[in-house]
């Protein structure tokens, strides 16, 4: 497991994208880094430029968020809930704030990554992470190539290039650790095709108990699901 105390990775980058194809869990694994984050550093703050997914967006947590210290940027109230490709203006200015530590949440697909080349300018001129997050078990991520022409495809629509791949496979609450592993094969194919490293395989917490049974590739990060759909 990723121990983040120590991971060089908080030590060389200040803001953290993340990015990838409608329904990988970019907003789970942001929420629960944001909160990584308020653990080791006093001035955190995420931007949630999702104008995409309907179900599952960083705003929806807006008030526990702001109780435990991170500022939230989201689009004014008005439009709080809406599909609307709005961006606070104030995201590019915390992404130049070398005291803040910034987490960006960002809509899948070609919208997504067309509204994050939105703020590319700003990203690039200080120290940026910028995770591509899979789901093997979605449409259109399912092989290896069908992941590489992705990843290509968004990287140039954003204008930012992928400093890494988190892997996410998952169904909810019918995941296994053997669907994981098989992700992780289709994972390291596309890693070794594209020079590109695997950050992590990202476990909700309900299964990151039954680790030691099972032997995964890549370090592990353990997440908290903290949002469901009205029918759960």
């Amino acid at each position: 497991m990723i121990d983040f105390n120590t991971h060089p990775i908080l030590k060389t980058y200040k803001n953290f994208i993340f990015f990838g194809m409608f329904g990988s869990g970019k907003t789970e694994i942001s929420l629960s880094f944001v909160r990584t984050l308020k653990t080791l550093f006093e001035l955190v703050a995420i931007a949630d430029i999702d104008t995409v997914s309907p179900f599952f967006r960083s705003r929806d947590e807006k008030a526990p968020l702001e109780a435990a210290g991170i500022r939230v940027m989201v689009p004014p109230f008005p439009f709080l809930h809406g599909d609307l490709p709005i961006i606070v203006p104030e995201v590019g200015g915390f992404l130049q704030n070398e005291a803040y530590r910034v987490v960006v949440d960002v809509g899948g697909d070609d919208d997504g990554a067309t509204v994050l080349g939105s703020l590319s300018r700003f990203a690039k001129e200080h120290p940026t992470a910028v995770f591509f997050v899979v789901n093997t078990k979605r449409p259109f991520s399912e092989t290896p190539n069908a992941i590489i022409h992705n990843m290509y495809r968004l990287s140039q629509k954003s204008r930012m290039s992928i400093t890494a791949i988190i892997h996410n496979t998952h169904l909810q609450a019918e995941t296994t650790l053997d669907m994981i592993a098989q992700g992780e094969a289709i994972l390291r194919e596309v890693s070794e095709a594209t020079k590109v490293p695997v950050f992590a395989t990202v476990l909700q917490d309900s299964l990151a108990r039954a680790v030691s049974d099972h032997a995964l590739s890549f370090p592990t990060m353990t997440i908290h699901r903290y949002l469901k759909t009205s029918w759960e």
